[in-house]
């Protein structure tokens, strides 16, 4: 591991930054660190932002230093200089009838192409998010070393909604097509 990562966890974590990012850490050495920039954030007013992988950490730090866990994609806007309704295949229908909670929209909408959104039918792109708050639940299955989908069911449970509801309600909302939000959350 190169030593401005080190220096900079480690300065980082003695100077209480507010803020801390760290990217996925693939080295044991930087997972080591995290597990300490855990702790710290434990015990000191610290946000911290990370893409440790889930075996970096022992889950009682992260059920303990984790507040809110924020996931975000982003799907194109549908052009408004160019939109049209059209006819989505069945294929289409039935994602998004499995994932839209119920809705019964008949009328959609796409871009159909012009100079202003350089013939691809979409103009500009609008985040999708999934916001999990730590529960008190939350936190008993995290040290419990419960399994992704069963922290997901309670999060659904407890009010929480997907990052592919917020998707489809963008479809419902005529914001962008069924097939976008298909390209962005169903490909790794």
């Amino acid at each position: 591991m190169a030593l401005a990562t080190v220096l900079a966890l480690v300065a980082a974590t003695l100077h209480a930054a507010w803020n801390l990012l760290i990217k996925t850490a693939e080295d044991r050495d930087l997972a080591a660190w995290g597990q300490f920039v855990f702790g710290a954030a434990a015990l000191a007013p610290i946000l911290v932002f990370t893409g440790l992988p889930p075996a970096a950490a022992f889950p009682f730090l992260v059920a303990s230093a984790v507040v809110a866990v924020v996931s975000q994609r982003l799907v194109r806007r549908v052009c408004d200089n160019c939109k049209e309704e059209y006819e989505p295949t069945a294929d289409e229908i039935a994602v998004f009838r499995q994932h839209a909670g119920g809705s019964e929209k008949t009328h959609f909408f796409r871009g159909r192409g012009c100079s202003y959104c350089s013939n691809t039918g979409f103009h500009g792109r609008i985040g999708v998010y999934e916001l999990l708050r730590i529960t008190p639940e939350l936190r008993r299955l995290i040290v419990g070393w419960a399994t992704t989908e069963e922290l997901r069911r309670l999060a659904v449970a407890q009010g929480m909604r997907t990052m592919l509801r917020e998707a489809m309600q963008l479809v419902e909302d005529d914001v962008t097509t069924i097939p976008e939000v298909v390209r962005t959350l169903f490909t790794v």
